[in-house]
Parts: C-alpha cells; sequence; structure tokens
C-alpha cells in the first residue's frame, strides 16, 4: 500500500515538471528577446556617448585654433580630418568610417554683446550609422531613423566658441552669422 502512493505522488511530480518545462519553452524566446535587446541597445549607447564625446573633443580641439574668415576653411579642414583620422576611432566602439555618415565642420560669426567687436563660433555635426547585429532586434530597430538599411543613425552637434581675440566686421564678414 506504502508503494503505490510513492508511485502517485511520483506520477504527479512528473506531470508537474512536464508542465514547467512547457511553461519555459513559452517564456524563453520573450526572456531572450528582452535580453538580445539590452544588449542591442548598449551597444547604441556607447556608440551615441562615443560619438558625443569625439565631436566635443573635435570641437575643443578646433576651438583653440584663432580663426578668421581668411583661415576658416583650412582651419575647418584640419578640424574635420581630426574628427575623422583621429576622434570617432578613439570614442566610438566598434567604429567602421565606411558607417559615418554626414558630417562637417563649419563657422559662424556674432557680435559680442555690448561692443563692436565679433567672435567666431565652431559648429561640429557628426552622424554614424551603427550597425544592428543581433537579428530579431534589428528588425524591430531598423526604420527608426527613417532608412531601412540594416543599421540606426546616431547624430549630434557640438558648438564651441573660438579662442580668438576680439575681431572687426572685416575679418568675420565673409562667415556667415550664427543662429
Amino acid at each position: 500500500m506504502h508503494g503505490q502512493g510513492y508511485r502517485h505522488e511520483s506520477a504527479r511530480r512528473d506531470v508537474a515538471a512536464g508542465q514547467a518545462l512547457a511553461e519555459f519553452a513559452l517564456v524563453l524566446p520573450v526572456l531572450m528577446l528582452i535580453l538580445l535587446s539590452i544588449i542591442q541597445l548598449g551597444f547604441m549607447l556607447g556608440a551615441q556617448i562615443g560619438l558625443i564625446n569625439a565631436t566635443r573633443e573635435t570641437a575643443r580641439f578646433g576651438s583653440l585654433s584663432p580663426t578668421t574668415e581668411n583661415s576658416a576653411s583650412a582651419n575647418g579642414a584640419a578640424v574635420n580630418g581630426y574628427l575623422e583620422s583621429s576622434s570617432l576611432p578613439q570614442n566610438v566602439p566598434g567604429y567602421s568610417s565606411a558607417n559615418l555618415g554626414t558630417h562637417g565642420v563649419s563657422y559662424c560669426q556674432y557680435q559680442n554683446p555690448g561692443a563692436s567687436s565679433y567672435s567666431v563660433r565652431l559648429i561640429v555635426e557628426a552622424r554614424y550609422r551603427h550597425p544592428l547585429f543581433v537579428p530579431l532586434v534589428g528588425i524591430i530597430l531598423d526604420g527608426f531613423d527613417g532608412t531601412m538599411d540594416g543599421n540606426l543613425a546616431v547624430s549630434t552637434r557640438e558648438q564651441f566658441r573660438v579662442e580668438n581675440m576680439p575681431l572687426n566686421l572685416s575679418e568675420v564678414d565673409a562667415l556667415a552669422a550664427c543662429p
């Protein structure tokens, strides 16, 4: 009699274990999707932070070179070269120059408050298409930036005042006025 109760208890445990396995099989894909989403978004956040740091570093680098309308083109080319060759590769995890989208360096001029002198502002912009490498998560996230290309674009813009002595209007007249 004791043996029959034991078999009945064992059969109940087997059914409960089978039910738990079926529930686990239903929940596992959802948990994996959440885990892979967290991983993909972590890489995306790292790319965004790296891009922000790279453009800020580049803007600071460029702001240290005195700039007038005569030197804006040469200084802008040097700053842009620094962004592409040094700053982005050092700051963006998994950086690939093929994924670098629109980017650029520009200068604008503005009148100093309460004075007849002018200053120059440096603007650095960059857009990077970060690859979506987790298949299902990539399908979900792709297109948030307006294109279905297997990448998600992150972008940023930084502005710094160029370290010039106060300038006359004739020294900055050809530069666009700052917005």
